[in-house]
């Protein structure tokens, strides 16, 4: 089923999934506090959220911290120097990237061929927070980008 926006029901079970699995997974292990470096997350990012909702304690130094997460808020972040960070060696966050490893884990596609589709899609940038969504009817005309 297209929930109209590009998210199918599909996708949205397994990322329920997901999320349930990883909070099973950091009660067991005793997870009350979390780092991010080099940069903390803003309010507004969801991680940030989804940090204070699970009720860890972010803390500013990895002295202490339970879990490191590498926050460099940049689709293409570069070279992690933490090698105690959960997610050393990821090196792009671009969206198609994102798709693509999703695909070969899942087995379920985040992107769409919007050339030969009838549904209503979203078009985004492959920058991440460029918050740049234009919502369209499908099939659409390719455009040359020069």
């Amino acid at each position: 089923m297209n929930l109209n926006l590009g998210l199918h029901r599909g996708f949205l079970k397994t990322m329920n999934f997901c999320i349930h699995y990883c909070r099973k997974i950091v009660r067991k292990k005793n997870i009350s506090s979390i780092c991010f470096q080099p940069n903390q997350p803003k309010i507004t990012d969801v991680l940030y959220k989804i940090s204070v909702w699970n009720g860890y304690l972010i803390k500013a130094t990895m002295v202490d911290s339970d879990i490191v997460v590498y926050w460099n808020d940049t689709t293409d972040p570069g070279k992690c120097t933490f090698k105690a960070a959960v997610n050393n060696g990821v090196r792009s966050i671009a969206k198609d990237i994102i798709s693509q490893v999703f695909t070969e884990v899942f087995g379920i596609q985040l992107q769409i061929d919007p050339t030969h589709s009838t549904e209503v899609c979203v078009r985004k940038s492959n920058q991440n927070a460029m918050h740049d969504g234009v919502i369209e009817q499908c099939p659409v005309i390719p455009r040359v980008i020069s």
